[in-house]
């Protein structure tokens, strides 16, 4: 089943794959929104004190890349409307449309190419994409984010929290720029900090 909006009510929060998501013991909050949306080849075992277990929308851009562990949930957003994933014939799948897609990764490209690099074609990100998607077309009035690092290696060098090697940033994806635009949105992005956390206990 295939569907253009997905109906969405009360609080929403994104994983993201950064390793910044798996930083503090934020599981029981995450578990409380109503929605929570998770990417691509994400993991909760052994995560779940860190991330919770619930998963309400799983986002993916295709090219075979499913959850790891476990199923995807009933819910399916395709970041790319082309996208072709396996398996998910009897779930609701909604899909991103491609111009949509090249919408937003023509703003991403001018605003690389005003900063002189045009040597490698610039992709948006799954997260961006359904972060801007969830916003501007579905209605959602705010959403929380978590493990959006935007590919900076500032705090450390893995690219996905499960995964303890070290890698550089990707060439395809500019997450300077993308945190420059979700920044645009004000008060309707909003950042979920295990330091907040933190402090509150001392």
């Amino acid at each position: 089943m295939s569907n253009s909006i997905p109906e969405i009510h009360g609080s929403v929060i994104l994983i993201g794959n950064g390793p910044s998501s798996a930083m503090f013991e934020l599981g029981d909050q995450i578990d409380q929104f109503d929605e929570v949306i998770r990417f691509n080849r994400f993991k909760i075992n052994g995560f779940e004190k860190n991330l919770g277990t619930k998963v309400t929308f799983w986002a993916t851009f295709g090219r075979g890349e499913r959850p790891q562990e476990t199923d995807p949930p009933k819910k399916v957003i395709l970041t790319h409307e082309n996208a072709r994933i396996k398996d998910i014939e009897n779930h609701d799948v909604f899909r991103i449309p491609y111009h949509y897609h090249q919408e937003k990764r023509k703003i991403i490209q001018d605003i690389v190419k005003s900063k002189g690099r045009n040597e490698v074609p610039i992709l948006p990100s799954s997260g961006f994409l359904t972060t801007c998607w969830l916003l501007e077309k579905v209605g959602v009035e705010q959403v929380t984010l978590l493990g959006f690092d935007h590919f900076s290696k500032e705090q450390s060098s893995q690219h996905h929290y499960w995964l303890k090697q070290s890698f550089g940033k990707p060439q395809e994806h500019d997450g300077e720029v993308e945190h420059l635009l979700l920044s645009e949105f004000g008060s309707r992005v909003m950042y979920l900090s295990g330091e907040d956390k933190n402090e509150k206990q001392k």
